[in-house]
């Protein structure tokens, strides 16, 4: 990015998209506002260390390894961890989870959540990342509910579930 020796950067309201690690490993970050940005591609904030407030109005879907090794990640608490419209982890106990206004899930955001038996996920949801859910043994019942948008699954978002595992196609919200 061209501001690599500044502490905050706006990207252009022209720029719908960040490539890969286009960020990464800018330590001196701690402000960045995505604007018009709908997609982080991978690792675009990867080890900006020291960036601690993202702002992310219109995104809609990251690819892996977008905020790691961040402050603002490092400082993210509760059930669900939101980037824009993104989930990009849940780290909750429930057993039926209902995502709203959600506009994707990222890659790996329940990966390996034990409890998780059932998602409800609502209208407007376009994405499901690469092992969204893999290895959440437990879970059965996925409803997507959104028979207007397209979702696009995302190769083995849905590995290592439950073996009497029923997907559905919702076509109105729960």
């Amino acid at each position: 990015y061209p501001a690599k020796k500044g502490t905050s950067y706006v990207v252009p309201d022209s720029v719908t998209e960040i490539g890969p690690f286009a960020f990464a490993g800018g330590n001196t970050l701690t402000s960045i506002n995505l604007n018009n940005v709908t997609m982080l591609r991978m690792g675009a904030f990867g080890k900006c260390t020291s960036l601690t407030n993202i702002t992310a109005n219109k995104l809609e879907i990251i690819e892996g390894g977008v905020v790691d090794d961040t402050a603002w990640k490092a400082a993210q608490t509760g059930d669900k961890i939101l980037l824009g419209n993104v989930l990009l982890s849940y780290q909750g106990t429930e057993t039926d989870v209902v995502l709203e206004n959600i506009n994707s899930i990222a890659p790996y955001a329940f990966a390996g959540n034990e409890n998780l038996e059932s998602v409800t996920l609502t209208r407007g949801i376009i994405s499901i990342g690469e092992h969204a859910f893999d290895q959440c043994k437990n879970l059965e019942n996925v409803y997507i509910c959104n028979n207007a948008d397209v979702v696009q699954v995302i190769d083995a978002a849905f590995d290592g579930n439950a073996e009497n595992a029923v997907w559905g196609i919702v076509p109105k919200e729960p």
